[in-house]
């Protein structure tokens, strides 16, 4: 069985605060981009996990899903194509589809549920939706239907970020946000998504890591600023980092973009009516 497991980006991400069980509150819009990691799973008498660009083996968050969910008899390879460690969801891309390629006779809501065990943004990668809303610790998603189309330009730098260490930033200057504000900011986000209305996205996406982020790495700042500066219609910090994305339009050329360190991907928004698969 050959699957691919597609990438998301953040439209914003509002860090409100810490819980009492150590995890931090967010509201977040997730969306998929037309960039993927390459699974291939056949029968096998013992589960394995094979990566060229990540660990392998128990510690691989695809073996884990698997697990999840009684399935030992497959052998699973990665081919990355989603930059490690840069906020776009690699790990839990490949989960995801993992539990989805395997889910037998398990239901939506049953796959989703066992699937927060293993991150907070495996629900939505195991859920097959293009766009969805995420709460509390980002575990709790409700579908959008997106009705966005826009072309994407990532910046890669050479290193990514660790979420641990990111958090901990966040939590050294209590960095958090509004509630009430982080709502309506958020709300906006969703009906910019819902109706297509890329113009409504710049004046209400927000990440509170880049505070945090762009001052420890100025180089993402740089990236931004180099994003906004060829034409974006607005760019952002994927995530904790840390990949930089901007957004174009359609039906717009995209720049070639300066040398900064670091690489620069094209791509695109993945689109309601495209197969999970495809």
């Amino acid at each position: 069985m050959e699957l691919r497991a597609f990438a998301k980006i953040n439209l914003g991400l509002w860090v409100l605060g810490q819980r009492e069980d150590g995890y931090h509150e967010v509201i977040t819009v997730l969306h998929l981009i037309n960039l993927s990691d390459e699974l291939s799973i056949s029968p096998s008498p013992t589960l394995s996990v094979e990566c060229d660009a990540c660990p392998g083996g128990p510690e691989n968050l695809a073996w884990k899903a698997a697990e999840a969910i009684g399935r030992r008899d497959v052998a699973i390879r990665i081919k990355k194509g989603i930059p490690v460690g840069g906020g776009l969801g690699g790990g839990s891309a490949d989960a995801g589809a993992v539990m989805r390629a395997l889910r037998g006779d398990l239901s939506d809501e049953d796959l989703i549920g066992i699937s927060a065990r293993l991150g907070s943004d495996v629900p939505f990668f195991a859920s097959g939706w293009t766009a969805a809303l995420a709460r509390e610790k980002g575990e709790k998603i409700t579908p959008l239907g997106s009705k966005l189309r826009a072309k994407i330009v990532l910046f890669v730098p050479c290193r990514g970020v660790d979420t641990g260490w990111a958090y901990g930033l966040l939590r050294q200057e209590g960095a958090y946000e509004d509630r009430e504000e982080s709502g309506r900011a958020s709300a906006e986000v969703v009906r910019a998504v819902e109706t297509g209305d890329l113009g409504a996205l710049s004046g209400n996406l927000f990440n509170s890591f880049e505070r945090v982020i762009f001052r420890a790495k100025p180089r993402l700042g740089k990236a931004k600023e180099a994003l906004v500066a060829a034409g974006a219609t607005v760019a952002l910090l994927s995530g904790s980092g840390g990949v930089v994305y901007g957004i174009f339009r359609e039906d717009e050329p995209l720049p070639e973009m300066p040398d900064i360190g670091g690489k620069w991907v094209k791509t695109s928004l993945r689109c309601e009516h495209e197969l999970p698969g495809a």
